[in-house]
């Protein structure tokens, strides 16, 4: 599986199966940030690059971090 389908097939999330529409919670997580500046980034455990998803996954997996709150940087 090469990394770019990975990041199609998994990262690409348009809502959940409680209703909640991810796509326009990003849109107001991004707004609010550039709002509040780094005050809402405070609410995350975690803060990764792009080129660390795959290991978060694994150690995730493994049992060997358990954040709340991952935040992606991209």
């Amino acid at each position: 599986m090469s990394v770019s389908f990975f990041y199609i097939k998994e990262l690409k999330i348009v809502g959940s199966s409680d209703g909640y529409d991810y796509r326009k919670h990003s849109e107001w997580y991004l707004n609010s940030v550039k709002e509040t500046g780094s005050l809402l980034k405070k609410i995350f455990e975690s803060k990764i690059t792009k080129q660390e998803i795959c290991r978060c996954f694994e150690e995730l997996s493994e049992g060997r971090i358990n954040p709340l709150k991952i935040l992606i940087e991209y």
